[in-house]
């Protein structure tokens, strides 16, 4: 899967994710940016809840 979107592609915990406010990635994934689709279906809550988890990953 790498290979076919490229590890860029997947690195949720790299500077430039890092240097991005909640607001902006609570955007993103209710939007969808790049290769992510959008996510209009989970609600506020779920959304907070999916940004959590991406920041823990970068600890």
């Amino acid at each position: 899967m790498a290979k076919l979107l490229g590890e860029k592609g997947l690195n949720i915990v790299g500077k430039e994710t890092n240097g991005k406010s909640d607001e902006q990635l609570i955007k993103i994934i209710a939007e969808g940016a790049g290769k992510m689709p959008a996510q209009k279906s989970l609600s506020k809550e779920e959304q907070k809840q999916a940004l959590g988890h991406v920041r823990s990953l970068a600890k």
